[in-house]
């Protein structure tokens, strides 16, 4: 999770995206434009306050979504349940 604050709104918004795709660019090893790709589409920006001057957005992202690599069997839906028997053929 990342939070930008500052004035206005936009500003606020804009600093927590940055500094999200820059977490996911160092700590998870992802291209910055793969990093921007998945904040984009997958991280949540709920506005934390706006009854002040400086605005505060919080930028939030599943743990999942900033996993590299195939999904495992953890992650896979469905994963627990038996093959059907049109799988088994």
């Amino acid at each position: 999770m990342t939070v930008g604050a500052a004035p206005p709104l936009e500003n606020a918004y804009r600093v927590a995206q940055v500094d999200m795709i820059g977490w996911l660019t160092e700590l998870c090893g992802v291209d910055r434009l793969d990093a921007y790709q998945i904040v984009a589409q997958a991280a949540l920006a709920p506005v934390a306050q706006v009854c002040n001057p400086i605005y505060t957005v919080t930028r939030k992202i599943p743990r999942h979504s900033s996993r590299t690599g195939p999904p495992t069997a953890a992650r896979t839906p469905n994963s627990g349940r038996k093959p059907r028997i049109s799988e088994k053929l």
